[in-house]
């Protein structure tokens, strides 16, 4: 990523039009996604993401009074760009549970998996114990995000008798342990990975999804 940032081009006074209000806001919060993966939270310059990102900080604070929201908000646009393009056909997609909870696994651990993602979660990692409120909003705006968009996809299959699950809530559990946890485990050891091919991933989470739905009807 440039270490210029997008820069948005500025404008006369009065407020800005929703639009130009939104790609400044983007442009921060891409901004703040490189200055954090760069120096880590303790050390990113709220003066650097301003400057990158081509705006004052009265803007950025305007926006993001702290460091903590500012990093709760570009997580929270990190998660939407990974599961939204699938979340949303999940909540009311009619097509086989499989092949939902098989493009959602596929796309999210494929996702969580990258370069990006592995340096973004080592860095928080190192710093959870001292920004605590950090760690949550990662929880909050990623993992813990993706898990509540399982649970509701659950539960319409049940409502739609489905699947025969007693606690969703369990179930959404097992579904991230089972997809995601023995992977992503491995990766922040900074261990080989399981899949030398994105083939070998696939695999991977075709299992996965046969063994949690085996466990649920009875059949893949």
């Amino acid at each position: 990523m440039s270490k210029q940032g997008s820069k948005v081009k500025k404008r006369g006074p009065g407020r800005p039009r929703a639009d130009e209000r939104d790609l400044r806001n983007e442009a921060i919060l891409e901004a703040a996604t490189a200055v954090f993966l760069e120096q880590g939270f303790a050390r990113a310059s709220t003066d650097e993401i301003a400057n990158r990102a081509g705006a004052s900080k009265q803007t950025l604070y305007s926006l993001y009074p702290s460091k903590a929201e500012l990093f709760a908000a570009l997580m929270k646009r990190r998660s939407e760009k990974l599961v939204d393009p699938v979340a949303s056909a999940i909540l009311r997609d009619d097509a086989p549970a499989h092949d939902v909870l098989y493009r959602y696994g596929l796309q999210v651990l494929r996702a969580n998996l990258s370069n990006d993602g592995q340096r973004l979660q080592r860095r928080l990692i190192a710093e959870a114990p001292v920004f605590s409120d950090l760690a949550n909003a990662f929880w909050q705006n990623g993992p813990g995000w993706g898990r509540e968009i399982v649970k509701q996809y659950l539960e319409s299959l049940v409502q739609r008798q489905i699947l025969l699950i007693e606690n969703t809530d369990l179930a959404a559990d097992l579904f991230m342990s089972i997809v995601f946890g023995w992977p992503m485990l491995r990766a922040s050891f900074q261990l080989p990975s399981l899949f030398e091919t994105d083939e070998a991933l696939a695999e991977w989470v075709q299992n996965a999804v046969d063994v949690f739905l085996r466990a649920h009807t009875g059949t893949e």
